[in-house]
């Protein structure tokens, strides 16, 4: 069963300096807290320092770790990141990628897995904190409207068909649309 995520937002207009280093990296979600089986196809586009890239991703969740694998055309990998536990094995097979593919990873997992609930809250904001993540969610009328991390400063704004992110620590911008379905044997031969 495929089950669409995406989310509708406003173009992708703010200008941030563009920063590099360890301030980018931030928290992770453990890898076993991302659902086993869970298979998924992400589009993105990113904005930074003036320069806009498109690029495609495929993760799987499976045996407690993480795979997630950038896409460059068919059948072309342009890097594999391995999540085991919080440990990130990364592996660049073609360069010139805008972000960094673990940069890449946190944002898939802020996005789309730093939830405070598995079912809806009530209207209003909403704080927690999952591992080392301190995180606010707005939800209204049932709904997931933004989520917003200290460390580093991300805001993810929650649309009809996309997610719009902006990491001011990083200086960049991104729009993700994903869609998610349960790892087949096939599937996981494939990554």
């Amino acid at each position: 069963m495929l089950v669409g995520v995406a989310l509708g937002c406003a173009p992708l207009t703010r200008a941030f300096l563009t920063r590099t280093g360890p301030e980018c990296g931030g928290p992770l979600l453990a890898s076993d807290r991302i659902p086993e089986g869970v298979a998924g196809m992400v589009t993105a586009r990113w904005l930074r320092g003036g320069k806009d890239q498109r690029a495609r991703y495929r993760f799987e969740s499976s045996d407690g770790q993480l795979v997630l694998v950038g896409l460059r055309g068919p059948g072309t990998k342009s890097f594999t990141v391995v999540q085991r536990g919080l440990r990130l094995d990364t592996q660049i097979t073609l360069g010139g990628d805008l972000i960094h593919p673990e940069a890449v990873l946190r944002e898939i997992q802020r996005a789309y897995f730093a939830a405070l609930s598995e079912t809806p809250l009530s209207d209003g904001e909403h704080r927690g904190t999952i591992g080392e993540m301190n995180i606010v969610e707005i939800w209204s009328g049932g709904e997931l409207r933004a989520r917003r991390f200290d460390t580093p400063r991300v805001s993810i704004h929650y649309g009809s068909d996309r997610v719009r992110i902006e990491n001011e620590t990083c200086g960049y911008e991104a729009e993700l649309r994903a869609s998610f379905s349960r790892a087949s044997p096939d599937e996981k031969e494939a990554i």
